[in-house]
């Protein structure tokens, strides 16, 4: 975003991730840390070790991440599905023949569109939020709807609507294009922290997002990390049930679902990629989710990962809405 206005909930919840994965890396024996950054982001944090490497006179942040990998082994891009800009980054080090810490293309490109993710999973049969493009022909499903950009990351974007006329009706005029409509599912908003490698899911955490409507717009306040027990076995199985169906997921990724009141699990979006949950991981388990990674291994069950916390932690982000 080089040049471009700096989003405050990106700019806050980008740096949370970015001082979460720091602060695991630096855990980890032999690890050497490079780190690109735009100059107006804050930087107030001695305890971190790292080689930072700041954009110079007109460079775009893609010609500042490819100066980046010169001297580097390993890659993990932190950055939104929007406009191809993970997969882009997670292409240039791949071509640069570096290893990189994220989903392979195909399943990166799938997850960009929320219309793609719903196909797939919904052909996999597992419970989706019904997706439509505007020129669908949408089903008189009666409530609220919701419009959203199809390659959006978090709240960006996001319109409720009255009606499904109109939504459709905001998704055609939309500056962003493409956009899609679904119907306002009633529940529990839940995210899914998981760990994933060669089709095998390890469900790391269960968390609650607290959502706040504001003149028809959602914003993500805050979040409760490991609310619920991760070893509740319908949220492990749905886990599974995705990475199977995607298994080119890799690593870290993050999934936002509806839990209904007679328990009904049904999945919104996957975001292949670090998540804002990941920052409470370590406070709330006792894990280092970075060393899994680093260590590159399949997990067979949940007792090859020894959790030695067991507590919700809760995160606020509610100033960057303020």
């Amino acid at each position: 975003m080089i040049g471009s206005p700096l989003p405050p909930s990106l700019l806050l919840e980008g740096g949370m991730m970015r001082n979460a994965l720091l602060a695991d890396l630096a855990n980890i024996p032999n690890v050497d840390v490079t780190l690109t950054r735009d100059s107006r982001c804050p930087w107030h944090d001695p305890r971190f070790p790292v080689t930072r490497i700041e954009p110079e006179i007109g460079e775009n942040g893609f010609e500042l991440f490819e100066r980046a990998l010169s001297n580097i082994d390993v890659v993990w891009p932190i950055a939104p599905e929007t406009g191809g800009v993970l997969a882009q980054l997670a292409k240039l080090a791949r071509m640069s023949g570096k290893f990189v810490f994220v989903s392979d293309l195909e399943s990166l490109a799938i997850c960009a569109s929320k219309y793609q993710t719903a196909l797939v999973l919904h052909s996999a049969g597992i419970n989706i939020v019904p997706t439509f493009r505007p020129n669908d022909s949408l089903p008189a499903i009666d409530g609220e709807w919701i419009s959203k950009p199809d390659d959006g990351a978090g709240g960006h974007g996001i319109r409720r609507w009255s009606s499904h006329v109109a939504a459709s009706q905001a998704a055609f005029a939309a500056e962003q294009s493409p956009s899609i409509v679904q119907p306002l599912y009633q529940g529990e908003s839940l995210s899914l922290s998981i760990f994933c490698i060669d089709g095998v899911a390890q469900l790391l955490s269960i968390n609650q997002q607290h959502l706040l409507w504001r003149d028809d717009q959602v914003f993500l306040a805050g979040l409760t990390v490991n609310a619920i027990p991760h070893t509740e076995p319908n949220f492990r199985a749905l886990a599974q049930q995705i990475v199977s169906a995607l298994p080119g997921l890799r690593g870290y990724i993050g999934v936002d679902l509806i839990r209904s009141e007679d328990g009904v699990l049904t999945v919104l979006e996957i975001n292949p990629r670090l998540t804002t949950s990941y920052c409470g991981l370590r406070e709330a388990l006792g894990i280092n989710v970075a060393q899994l990674v680093l260590a590159n291994r399949p997990v067979e069950s949940r007792h090859d990962i020894a959790y030695s916390r067991n507590k919700s932690v809760q995160l606020d982000i509610s100033v960057a809405h303020a």
